[in-house]
């Protein structure tokens, strides 16, 4: 495959990817089976075609059972002081994912 057409493929697989993951969204009030076939849909694109994820869709289900992550419903968000670090766990199996964070102070004017 020539370089252009992969990244015509990336960007089709990252547009349906958006698209699979904002349907979750939508429906994960009524149908939360949906939801989560629609986000292992969308993990089955970026494992196939190599996409990466933004950090908000990476974050927006559990990368074992692939439920569709709602913080408070489906997942619980915490915060590691000790290790500066955000903590999500799934509601679902119980996967525990952790992002780190800085804190940035704001600059002082004199």
């Amino acid at each position: 495959m020539r370089p252009r057409e992969k990244n015509l493929v990336k960007n089709i697989s990252s547009e349906r990817i958006a698209v699979l993951l904002s349907e979750a969204k939508k429906t994960f009030a009524e149908n939360p089976a949906r939801a989560q076939r629609y986000a292992r849909l969308a993990f089955l694109i970026v494992r196939k075609n190599k996409v990466r994820l933004t950090k908000e869709q990476k974050l927006s289900f559990c990368r074992k059972c692939f439920s569709y992550w709602v913080p408070g419903k489906s997942a619980s968000v915490s915060f590691d002081r000790k290790s500066r670090r955000v903590i999500y766990k799934c509601g679902s199996c119980g996967y525990e994912r952790g992002i780190g964070y800085s804190r940035k102070t704001a600059p002082h004017k004199d």
